[in-house]
Order: structure tokens, then sequence, then C-alpha cells
């Protein structure tokens, strides 16, 4: 079977969550989690860290680069909504906030392989 563009990001969405606990062994302890018009894909927690993973799918025939749709305006967003969500979450003990991403491709088969990239970047608080 194969997936329909607009099946893309939320069956992307769910295969990251998955793998975030099955493969990253981290707790997911929100998804999509929104303030102020700011979201926040997946957000988790591992070895004491505040881990903030930004979800991207794409067609593995699409021509739009993941990269390129993580441009500053994107990466202050990511930002903005990391420090509402910290504000209005008290997680005492937490070390460090790092930033991931997590990239689902899917192939025409239906098939999808997925890429971890930890600290994708470091905001400028």
């Amino acid at each position: 079977m194969s997936v329909h563009n607009q099946k893309v990001g939320s069956v992307g969405e769910k295969l990251a969550a998955a793998y975030v606990v099955d493969t990253l062994n981290m707790e997911i302890i929100e998804r999509n989690w929104r303030s102020r018009s700011k979201e926040l894909d997946i957000i988790a927690i591992k070895d004491f860290n505040l881990r903030i993973i930004e979800v991207k799918s794409r067609l593995e025939s699409s021509k739009d680069s993941i990269f390129s749709s993580l441009n500053a305006t994107k990466l202050k967003n990511l930002t903005l909504g990391a420090s509402f969500y910290i504000s209005a979450n008290n997680h005492i003990g937490l070390n460090e906030v790092y930033f991931d991403l997590i990239t689902v491709i899917f192939s025409e088969d239906g098939s999808h392989r997925i890429e971890y990239t930890p600290q994708f970047f470091t905001p400028s608080w």
C-alpha cells in the first residue's frame, strides 16, 4: 500500500514516536504540544535531559529538501516553543535541553526509513 501525500505527516509522526520509545529508549512526555501558535512535535526525556524532537516526513520522490524547511524562522519558533514549554512545566532535576531531528522517508511502495539526528541545532537562548 502506498502512502498518500496527505497522510505522510501523520503517519511519519506515529512512526517517529514509536522509534523514540522503542529504539532510542526515551520517555515521551508530550506529543504535538502547542502554545501561543508554537508547536513541538515530540518532547521526551532521557538520562535527565529534555529532548525537543522535530519530525519531518517526506516521500522519497519529493523534490523538497527536509533541511530547507528548517530555516531560521522555523528554528526560532522551535526555540520559542521550547521556552514556553519549559516556563509552563517544572521538570526538576533535568540537566540539559537538546533539539533533535527525526526524518521519516517513505518509498513509493509504502516502506520507510527513519534517520535520527541528535542535537541538530543549538539555540541561542
